[in-house]
């Protein structure tokens, strides 16, 4: 058996859901607070981009830095999921150009991560290719040292047997 205190609290429920459904539940200041949102993260990945830029090795960006502009794309990227689907289950009739900028932030915040993800990837590509070059060209150095410490015993052992005449001018003729 349902006591009237229960039957009351019920009905104030339902009352109280349908108020807030058929409220207005986006606000333009939130939409305008995402606009901001949006700035911040695309002014953090043109410095991240530009920092990738830089030729010094040790003060370029990592994954780590990679993971946080990642992460701070991924929390505005989930406040656009949450109005869009405030504006999609609220019986308030939203104004169409609310959509409309949410759609325009998401297209935003998808662009930007695009951009991050492939400056990194090409900035890590870039960073291979030097290495290997640097690698090749210690390399070639050590084989060179190599070669002239090979060249400086053969001229040296010509010398001490007494064979030094058949040098010229401290380099070898065949």
């Amino acid at each position: 058996m349902i006591s009237i205190s229960t039957a009351n609290s019920n009905q104030t429920s339902a009352a109280n859901r349908e108020i807030t459904t058929s409220a207005k539940t986006v606000r333009m200041k939130d939409i305008l607070g995402l606009r901001k949102a949006v700035k911040y993260v695309e002014n953090q990945v043109t410095t991240f981009n530009r920092n990738l830029r830089n030729p010094t090795l040790w003060q370029r960006p990592s994954a780590n830095s990679l993971m946080q502009v990642l992460t701070d794309i991924d929390t505005v990227s989930a406040r656009v999921k949450q109005l869009t689907g405030k504006i999609e289950t609220s019986s308030y009739p939203h104004h169409a150009s609310k959509m409309a900028n949410l759609e325009n932030i998401k297209a935003t915040i998808d662009t930007l991560s695009k951009r991050a993800c492939a400056s990194f990837n090409r900035s890590q590509k870039n960073m291979q290719v030097m290495r290997e070059r640097e690698d090749q060209y210690l390399e070639d150095r050590a084989q060179s040292a190599r070669v002239r410490s090979e060249r400086r015993q053969y001229a040296n052992g010509m010398i001490n047997s007494g064979r030094g005449d058949e040098l010229y001018n401290g380099g070898m003729v065949k």
